[in-house]
């Protein structure tokens, strides 16, 4: 090939559409908008989890005091079938 044939095949055009440079602002802009949703869904996820990871810390602390008070009143009544079998003797 003739070196004029090799410089038409690899031909670039400085110009740029105005077509092209709206797809381009219009993508960013949908990207920014995704990321800066997505930032606000993530903070809220984030005081949700820590909210129930408080309830949680309380529902605790709730259920051993009940498991202790349950044991309390095993030990009561043990203590009382204990005296009674003692009194039938």
């Amino acid at each position: 090939m003739s070196e004029l044939s090799k410089k038409d095949l690899w031909h670039l055009e400085k110009n740029v559409s105005v077509g092209h440079l709206i797809t381009t602002v219009t993508i960013v802009i949908g990207v920014v908008i995704f990321v800066m949703k997505m930032d606000a869904r993530i903070t809220k996820i984030e005081v949700e989890v820590k909210h129930n990871t408080q309830t949680s810390v309380r529902i605790e602390g709730q259920v051993q005091q009940k498991l202790h008070e349950i044991m309390e009143a095993t030990i009561r009544i043990e203590q009382r079938i204990n005296d009674m079998q003692t009194r039938n003797k």
